[in-house]
């Protein structure tokens, strides 16, 4: 497979899951940086980007 077919496929699970109702939590605690969050050494957050990855490849 190609990357622009990769990144195509990627593309349209994205678009797809973003039409999807997200369900809400039902706490309010909010996960810490250091138990939950995925972060980089500049600081950047990839916690939702995990996340998505994660569903799309159930």
């Amino acid at each position: 497979m190609g990357q622009q077919t990769a990144n195509r496929i990627l593309k349209e699970k994205i678009e797809r899951w973003q039409q999807k109702p997200q369900s809400t939590q039902t706490t309010t605690a909010k996960p810490t940086q250091e138990t939950d969050g995925l972060f980089s050494e500049k600081g950047v957050e990839y916690t939702r980007l995990r996340d998505l990855l994660t569903a799309l490849f159930r």
